[in-house]
């Protein structure tokens, strides 16, 4: 009843963080004119032209969370966590993975998975077992109570 849902991103500094703010509503302004949309495109990668080995390679994500809400006592409670993957591009390595564990985990263990129906996102659908190959391919989950 009660859900909320924000986004946050980290800056390196204050001028940063104002060119990013800035840019980000005027190049979204500007997508919807057909002839700054074009210039647009003429700057960006085409179809197939992805980033280099070595960039998939080194790329990494880092995720931080925080979770608010009352626990089975009643209590406020906060909870801090993460998800880390520092093994490949997160737009193509480590989505990837995700893809493939979660096909993997339906196809070999669907015994094993929760009984969840309806709508759902992967962590819920395929719990543990989707959590624990994630983690054996080098993505990280933690929690800091």
């Amino acid at each position: 009843n009660n859900f909320i849902f924000s986004e946050r991103m980290g800056s390196s500094s204050l001028i940063h963080a104002l060119i990013v703010s800035l840019a980000f509503p005027l190049v979204g302004s500007l997508l919807f004119f057909k002839f700054t949309r074009n210039l647009i495109k003429l700057l960006l990668p085409k179809p197939g032209e992805g980033p280099s080995k070595e960039v998939r390679d080194s790329g990494y994500f880092k995720m931080k969370l925080w979770g608010k809400g009352i626990n089975k006592f009643g209590k406020d409670i906060v909870i801090r966590g993460g998800i880390t993957a520092l093994n490949g591009d997160p737009g193509y390595k480590q989505t990837a993975k995700l893809i493939a564990e979660s096909a993997i985990c339906l196809a070999l263990d669907s015994n094993k998975l929760p009984d969840s129906y309806g709508v759902i996102t992967p962590s819920v659908a395929m719990g543990e077992i989707l959590r624990n190959r994630l983690i054996s391919k080098g993505i990280d989950f933690f929690t800091n109570e």
